[in-house]
């Protein structure tokens, strides 16, 4: 909750929500009283009403230009309003967009990684003065997303270690962008990994520039190779076979080979990929510990724990994750027949002809939606008999994935 009802809004499409949410964290921490939706509204909040109500309050709005942002109908209503209600828009652009011509006046500020100070000094100058001591300024080492970098050496962490434990995280989209700008090639190569792991589309960018413009030919590689993992995953391998047989440079063909060896660990296996559905009100607890066991067990599993249910961010998470996944686990519980979102997200998934596996975890019966979906021992609920369930999820799962293999 804001005290003082004076802050500054962050308008950006759900693709941006990397970038977006890594400005609110720069912004709170500089002393500025930022609002950003998936931080501030609640679930079961009116999120139109949230958003106009935060408008209404906003001293400055932060419009983050993009691709998406330019072709997001709510995002340029947001921009609009404000400025209908003389608050300044600042346009903040985060790609290669065109300014429209609208707001070609509003004098733009263009963001890139390689001088992310120079367009934060310029955005701070635009904002309110923070009053809280040591503060004032939004400032960063490149800015924070080198501040991993930064801190691990003042700490005198192996910074390859680091990174390589960034991206095991798959959430610290950020915090790899800073290594593609380490002086070490070794460690550009890694964060690029991490970053095809988390395939967030506000690297794609940077990527491409790393792609074209960086010094070393094995750091150009894994960018293409990186690129790749977005839109054609399944040519990848071909296309480094190809390549280890043209080239004549050994140190190009170790690098392709040392990159196939680590495709299993920047290409999902769509197979081995499991969505969870689930009511937060009564299975939050079961269904999050069912994560955690199918991981231990070698499955790749997406579960919405860290997001906030029915923002903008999560929706499109929830879109992602579903297009990815190999099976839908859903989970039976007596208030699954009271949620908004499981059965959308069982007809996002046919749309995408996902298999659906239905589990029993308190004893319940099968909505309507999912009446014709085989359950995994409907006599059997997992509160009742845990290890047993478990073993039998996991005994499904492995001949589902051989059967599909």
């Amino acid at each position: 909750m804001l005290n003082t009802g004076d802050h500054i809004f962050i308008s950006y499409a759900p693709k941006d929500s990397d970038f977006a949410l890594w400005l609110y964290e720069q912004l709170a921490a500089a002393g500025q009283s930022a609002w950003i939706d998936v931080k501030q509204v609640r679930p079961g909040t009116a999120w139109d009403d949230a958003v106009r109500g935060a408008l209404d309050q906003a001293t400055h709005v932060i419009a983050l230009m993009s691709r998406s942002s330019l072709l997001t109908p709510y995002t340029k209503a947001d921009w609009d309003y404000a400025q209908s209600q003389g608050i300044e828009v600042i346009p903040l652009v985060i790609d290669d967009s065109k300014v429209p011509l609208k707001w070609a006046s509003a004098e733009p500020i263009y963001f890139s990684p390689k001088r992310a100070d120079e367009a934060l000094q310029a955005l701070r100058l635009r904002l309110p003065q923070t009053t809280i001591e040591g503060e004032a300024e939004l400032k960063l080492e490149p800015i924070s997303l080198v501040s991993s970098a930064t801190v691990a050496r003042k700490a005198d962490h192996d910074p390859l270690a680091m990174v390589r434990q960034l991206a095991l995280e798959r959430t610290q989209n950020n915090s790899l962008l800073a290594y593609l700008e380490d002086e070490s090639p070794l460690i550009r190569q890694e964060a690029i990994i991490g970053l095809a792991r988390i395939q967030s589309e506000s690297s794609r960018l940077p990527l491409q520039l790393v792609a074209l413009q960086d010094d070393s030919p094995l750091v150009r590689l894994y960018a293409t190779a990186a690129l790749m993992t977005y839109d054609k995953p399944d040519a990848l391998s071909t296309w480094l076979n190809q390549l280890a047989t043209t080239t004549i440079q050994t140190e190009l063909k170790t690098a392709i080979n040392a990159l196939q060896l680590r495709l299993p660990e920047i290409i999902r296996d769509p197979v081995k990929h499991a969505f969870i559905s689930y009511s937060r009100r009564d299975a939050d607890s079961f269904a999050n510990d069912l994560a955690d066991h199918l991981r231990s067990e070698g499955f790749s599993v997406w579960i919405d724990s860290n997001l906030e249910a029915g923002t903008p961010v999560w929706m499109h998470e929830i879109e992602k994750a579903i297009r990815q996944a190999g099976v839908c686990i859903i989970v039976l519980s007596p208030l699954v027949h009271e949620s908004e979102w499981v059965p959308k997200e069982v007809q996002f998934a046919r749309q995408f002809k996902k298999p659906l596996l239905p589990i029993k975890y308190l004893d319940t019966h099968k909505p309507l939606y999912l009446s014709t979906e085989q359950g995994l021992r409907d006599d059997l609920p997992f509160a009742d008999h845990p290890e047993k369930m478990l073993r039998l999820l996991v005994d499904t799962l492995d001949k589902f994935i051989a059967r599909t293999r």
